[in-house]
């Protein structure tokens, strides 16, 4: 498997292609997360892309998800180590933030069936239909 640095150029050609051009970062504050997120805003701005925000991800994905649906967020690059996604993934379920037209972009190194626990407030079957418009660079095949 690629580094995570790496798989960045993999997630900015995934942007490309899509044409989407406005990203909001979630990350947490780890120094994996923190350097891998440096990397992915420097190439999203190097191709005249834009990170409306940077929202730092530990512990509060209920008012992170709440500020994601003020700001109309579309495309959110989530840069966290696997149970914060679950419980972000969970979050949005509850909150109805999901849909064709929101896409979340994981880690690479995620397990393939990271969403499969029951450590959040929601089932595996939740989780999967939050992020089903989730999307893992090419490279990802961490089992």
């Amino acid at each position: 498997m690629a580094p995570e640095t790496e798989l960045s150029k993999a997630r900015l050609a995934l942007l490309q292609k899509f044409n989407w051009t406005i990203v909001t970062m979630l990350q947490a504050s780890a120094q994996l997360f923190t350097a891998t997120g440096e990397v992915m805003r420097s190439l999203i701005q190097e191709n005249n892309m834009t990170v409306n925000s940077t929202l730092p991800f530990d512990t509060d994905p209920e008012g992170t998800i709440d500020l994601l649906k003020r700001s109309d967020a579309r495309i959110i690059y989530f840069n966290s180590y696997e149970d914060q996604a679950r419980n972000a993934c969970c979050v949005a379920y509850q909150k109805k933030f999901f849909g064709k037209k929101i896409v979340w972009i994981f880690p690479g190194f995620y397990d393939l069936k990271w969403f499969d626990h029951n450590d959040t407030d929601c089932t595996p079957k939740q989780i999967l239909e939050q992020r089903q418009h989730g999307r893992r660079p090419a490279g990802a095949t961490r089992r």
